[in-house]
């Protein structure tokens, strides 16, 4: 009875035409972090229309590729292009390597975790980059190289930039601007270009290729990636907070955080720990040992499992920062310039196991 009362009664009341009310969104709190293009990079992918595009049309437009480019092919495991380069690249000269001198680096996918054991049976974590068809393609010499920094860059602080490429790709489905990248260099068109930082020594020209031979058995690398992105998290997953009692009064608050400041002061202080999004950010593991080089698929076996993202997912490798796990022997400068086919086909540490020997040996009795 009370209800249908209720109800004549909303009934009853006068139609108002101009009704203000909140609209409700049933959305996620945050949206997903944006991508964060740098200001020296162009929109890569361009939107695909080919409906006016005839069979004819689409066949003439493969063959200009093949003939610029060459047939696809793969090489050292990797989906690539015959040509390597339309330009015929310079001769590099050797340079001395001396402490402190910074090299280029390379664009490396994380293909997953693999272990390796030493001669004395013990056992080492380790994880598996494919150095996926690097090319530079532009050097960027000091006097014109200006990144944005807090602080001005003194005159022997200036350094060099070079940009590489990895992973070729079709160029119809390319952006002019960003076609424009490659124009001069004879590079063909890469899906992922990352700049690294180096002295001037270290200049590499356009059309130089980046492989594996680059680093050597034994030295340390640093490693960087981006973490993988797991959403809207709480404390507990996020930051690892034990989280309330499960039971004896605890209503509602077994995963919460808790107080959130003291009494002092009614705000919450920088850097509170607290629900937000979590992953997707740069992470850098320093000074990680090579244990072994594979110069047929182009991989090398690091040491560790934490390196961040996904299998699958794209990491830059260069020398290593750290003072103590500097290169006792000078390295290539400023990259390897001899015959690749005649390095063997896989490289180990001195002291790991290799598959293809004996693990047990017996002594003649005596």
């Amino acid at each position: 009875m009370l209800l249908s009362r209720a109800f004549k009664s909303l009934l009853n009341q006068p139609v108002i035409n101009d009704i203000r009310y909140t609209q409700v969104c049933f959305h996620r709190f945050r949206s997903v972090p944006k991508l964060r293009i740098p200001e020296w990079r162009f929109r890569v992918e361009r939107k695909i229309k080919d409906d006016n595009l005839t069979s004819e049309n689409q066949k003439f437009i493969k063959e200009v590729v093949e003939r610029d480019f060459g047939k696809q092919v793969i090489h050292k495991g990797v989906e690539t292009y015959e040509s390597k380069t339309l330009l015929k690249v310079p001769e590099i000269e050797p340079k001395t390597w001396k402490k402190g001198t910074i090299r280029c680096g390379v664009i490396a996918k994380k293909l997953g975790h693999y272990p390796l054991w030493k001669k004395d049976g013990t056992r080492i974590c380790t994880t598996v980059l494919q150095i996926v068809d690097n090319h530079v393609i532009k050097y960027i010499p000091p006097n014109e190289f200006e990144p944005k920094e807090r602080r001005p860059l003194k005159k022997y602080d200036r350094k060099g930039c070079i940009l590489v490429g990895a992973e070729s790709v079709d160029p119809n489905i390319l952006t002019a601007n960003y076609m424009g990248m490659f124009k001069g260099s004879g590079v063909m068109p890469t899906k992922h270009i990352f700049r690294f930082v180096v002295d001037d020594v270290a200049a590499l020209p356009p059309g130089t290729p980046l492989n594996v031979s680059h680093f050597r058995v034994g030295d340390h690398v640093d490693v960087r990636g981006k973490t993988v992105h797991r959403g809207f998290q709480g404390v507990v997953k996020r930051w690892g907070f034990k989280g309330g009692p499960a039971t004896h009064g605890n209503t509602k608050t077994h995963r919460r955080p808790g107080s959130l400041s003291s009494g002092v002061k009614s705000r919450i202080w920088k850097g509170k720990k607290m629900p937000g999004d979590m992953g997707n950010s740069w992470r850098i593991l320093k000074g990680l040992k090579i244990w072994r080089i594979n110069t047929k698929t182009n991989t090398m076996w690091v040491s560790g499992y934490s390196i961040a993202g996904n299998p699958g997912d794209l990491v830059y490798v260069y020398d290593t920062i750290l003072p103590l796990r500097q290169p006792k022997e000078p390295l290539p400068l400023p990259t390897f310039l001899g015959d690749e086919s005649a390095l063997p086909e896989d490289i180990y540490e001195d002291s790991i196991h290799k598959f293809n020997e004996p693990s047990i040996i017996y002594e003649p009795e005596k």
